[in-house]
């Protein structure tokens, strides 16, 4: 946590202020746009997206530093909650939409199942889930950099219980930030999925 405790003092929106592109693309497909859940929510970019979208957002972060950005943005659709994702206790049918870019890697390998179940049971019939993070083919994952590294259509076979409305692993460009203050790449998948 002091890492991007660290990173979100030095950097005002490390990751720039557009929100994530997969993100904007699932909302095309949610039918129901009241509750929302931000897993790793960062300093907000998509926490404040989805509150201008119309939802009442439930953004967690395990940083203090952005979840005290996110109180000073003083948005009443917008309740910020510090913790981690394993010790969050999601709500049973409560979401019409549930978002986790780039927060699955920090997980270890052997509380996926249980995150993964958490984010199912929390979403509500038609609800969707977006949801990005690393695969094998990432450059850093012979150093072991991140806990976790999705291997090639695992993600994907944990949600066959839904409908895939989109699915995508590949090789990406990522420019410098906060975290990695030069260009490099990320083995990706993104998955954009409907909760049956």
């Amino acid at each position: 946590m002091n890492t991007y405790n660290k990173i979100y003092s030095e950097n005002k929106n490390v990751f720039g202020l557009k929100p994530t592109a997969i993100l904007e693309t699932a909302l095309k497909v949610v039918s129901n746009k009241s509750i929302a859940l931000d897993i790793g929510a960062g300093q907000g970019r998509d926490t404040i997206f989805l509150a201008k979208s119309g939802f009442a957002v439930d953004s967690i972060e395990k940083s203090d530093v952005a979840i005290n950005y996110l109180k000073s943005l003083n948005n009443s659709n917008i309740c910020p909650i510090q913790t981690r994702i394993e010790d969050f206790d999601i709500v049973e049918d409560r979401y019409d939409l549930i978002n986790a870019i780039n927060v699955l890697q920090f997980v270890e390998d052997e509380n996926i199942p249980n995150v993964t179940t958490k984010i199912k049971a929390g979403l509500k019939s038609g609800g969707v889930v977006v949801i990005a993070s690393f695969t094998e083919e990432d450059p850093s994952f012979l150093e072991q950099s991140f806990k976790k590294y999705f291997a090639k259509g695992e993600l994907k076979k944990l949600f066959s219980d839904f409908e895939i409305i989109f699915y995508r692993e590949k090789l990406v460009d990522d420019n410098p930030h906060g975290g990695t203050p030069y260009p490099h790449q990320h083995g990706a998948v993104e998955v954009v999925a409907r909760k049956r």
